[in-house]
């Protein structure tokens, strides 16, 4: 994983922060301050084809996952990806 996300006490996704901008980050900052501006994300019912669609016009290496109410499901990775495009 190279990305932490955020969620809030209902469990819903709220940021994502690059482990790398976490690591460089001074000690006494705001997790929510480092997260990225654009949060990319999916609904569970999402289609393969539109994931799909969406690592390749972002270039995520993860994404993800939520469901109706907004909680965070789980994450898809670009290995995921990959490993779908070779089954084609």
């Amino acid at each position: 994983m190279n990305t932490l996300f955020l969620i809030d006490q209902e469990e819903r996704l709220t940021a994502a922060i690059p482990l790398a901008r976490l690591f460089l980050a001074a000690g006494d900052g705001r997790l929510k301050d480092l997260a990225s501006e654009t949060l990319i994300q999916v609904n569970v019912d999402e289609t393969q084809k539109r994931v799909t669609a969406l690592f390749d016009k972002y270039n995520l290496l993860t994404l993800p996952v939520v469901d109706e109410e907004g909680k965070l499901a789980g994450v898809i990775t670009a290995d995921d990806i990959i490993s779908v495009l070779r089954q084609k």
